[in-house]
């Protein structure tokens, strides 16, 4: 059966005001630059859904926008991150961060067949850890991540510290270790 309305709508389905009507009605609630029927639980798929206006096919969901994608913080904190397999020329966008990093294809996946590629959440924990443009938001979009036990954290921090040749290594490892002890004060359990 074919749904008669898209699960993410944009300017392009409705005028824009009739969308900002319909959300003020409480009819549909916003989930990025879209609007989506309040039946749609927020879930990964339809966050991951809603970027994919923004997103190219050959583009990868990375760092803070794939922890967005799953369920850490309420909105994408800054530009849309995003790592390029191959970009032609002219292809720039504005409201993006290309990100040039070297992703294995064990550390990518798409939750669902219209969504755009992501890093898994292991890696997005590694790459907010090493990146060198850290946020107030990093230590609670990691948390988040982590479901805000100590001991994920830990697991996390130990595969870094195993990987070979991750530029930012040493950053992102005394990072967590300040992640690890904020989910220490919260009182979670660390073991």
């Amino acid at each position: 059966m074919s749904r008669l309305i898209p699960p993410v709508m944009r300017a392009t389905d409705l005028p824009l005001a009739v969308l900002s009507a319909a959300r003020l009605d409480g009819v549909l609630w916003g989930v990025h630059d879209g609007y989506c029927s309040v039946d749609e639980p927020d879930r990964p798929e339809l966050r991951a859904l809603a970027l994919s206006y923004a997103v190219q096919p050959h583009d990868i969901v990375v760092g803070r926008t794939a922890a967005w994608v799953y369920g850490a913080g309420s909105r994408v904190i800054g530009p849309i991150e995003v790592c390029s397999r191959a970009r032609p020329l002219g292809s720039w966008r504005t409201g993006v961060r290309y990100r040039e990093v070297a992703i294995d294809d064990d550390d990518l996946t798409r939750l669902s067949p219209p969504t755009p590629i992501l890093t898994t959440r292991s890696r997005t924990i590694s790459d907010i850890a090493v990146d060198s443009l850290r946020t107030i938001h990093d230590i609670d979009l990691v948390l988040a991540l982590c479901d805000g036990t100590a001991s994920t954290v830990r697991s996390h921090a130990n595969d870094l510290a195993a990987a070979r040749r991750r530029p930012g290594k040493a950053a992102g490892l005394e990072f967590l270790s300040v992640v690890i002890a904020a989910a220490e004060r919260r009182g979670t359990p660390s073991e």
